[in-house]
């Protein structure tokens, strides 16, 4: 998580509300959804092996968050 912070700027509130719906591998990007002053916007990836790892990444918290 912290890599994905570090690489797209986004906030530590913006990451941790990402799903999996809202990363488009295929453009490079994610969608913010309703961030400071409830707002929307995209977070382009630079490298589509980034946008992968933070699909898995959201995958492998939501799989551990159901599993507790």
């Amino acid at each position: 998580m912290i890599g994905l912070i570090a690489a797209t700027g986004l906030r530590i509130s913006e990451a941790i509300k990402l799903r999996c719906r809202d990363v488009d591998v295929m453009a490079c990007r994610a969608t913010a959804r309703m961030t400071k002053f409830f707002k929307s916007h995209y977070v382009p990836f630079y490298e589509l092996q980034l946008a992968l790892e933070v699909t898995i990444s959201i995958v492998a918290r939501k799989c551990f968050t159901l599993q507790m």
